[in-house]
């Protein structure tokens, strides 16, 4: 079993500091289970349940991406 967790509406710190830990959460996050446990079902339950979720790509091709694109 999944638990997913949603911090939405993160509010921005107020500081000028870019330290991530002054990062507030307005409000508890919303937490929710789901039954798949396989990577590909977990996928497609989240993908259903969010568009922004579902157009996302893996971190892992995201950062495979970044880091092609970033070299010095």
């Amino acid at each position: 079993m999944l638990i997913y967790t949603s911090l939405l509406n993160v509010s921005k710190p107020t500081s000028n500091k870019t330290d991530h830990t002054q990062l507030k959460v307005p409000r508890p996050p919303q937490v929710f289970s789901i039954p798949e446990t396989s990577h590909e079902e977990i996928v497609e339950a989240l993908s259903k349940m969010s568009t922004h979720f579902k157009q996302s790509r893996e971190f892992q091709v995201e950062y495979a991406d970044y880091m092609k694109n970033n070299r010095s």
